[in-house]
């Protein structure tokens, strides 16, 4: 029979690699916008946001946000970062100077070790 702390490391190793999990699986959130076609632009997305035009079946990305837009005339796409938390003893980390997908928040949880409980009981 398993004594508490054990079961208790093994309550917290199974939740840690269950966020993980989950992380990886709801990568992206995905917008749809569709855009009025101009005249002088044809078959180009404009980008209110940036007030320029960009030619069907381009990428482009804005600085300070961790997102990428696509033009798939008469559509643009955003994707962004999944909404991700985590339970100590994991963390998120975000790096903002990384272009999307890299500046999505990453669930980090300390090694297996660097711990103090012995896994090898659970």
């Amino acid at each position: 029979m398993k004594s508490p702390a054990a079961t208790s490391a093994s309550s917290v190793l199974l939740l840690a690699l269950a966020v993980v999990a989950l992380a990886h699986v709801g990568r992206a959130a995905v917008a749809l916008e569709k855009v009025v076609e101009n005249p002088m632009y044809p078959r180009h997305c404009k980008d209110s946001s940036l007030n320029r035009y960009f030619a069907d079946r381009t990428s482009w990305f804005i600085s300070g946000q961790c997102l990428k837009r696509n033009c798939n005339f008469p559509h643009i796409s955003t994707f962004s970062c999944a909404s991700v938390s985590a339970e100590p003893p994991c963390t998120l980390v975000v790096d903002n100077t990384l272009r999307y997908p890299q500046c999505c928040p990453q669930v980090r949880c300390p090694s297996l070790e660097t711990s103090n409980v012995d896994y090898n009981d659970i």
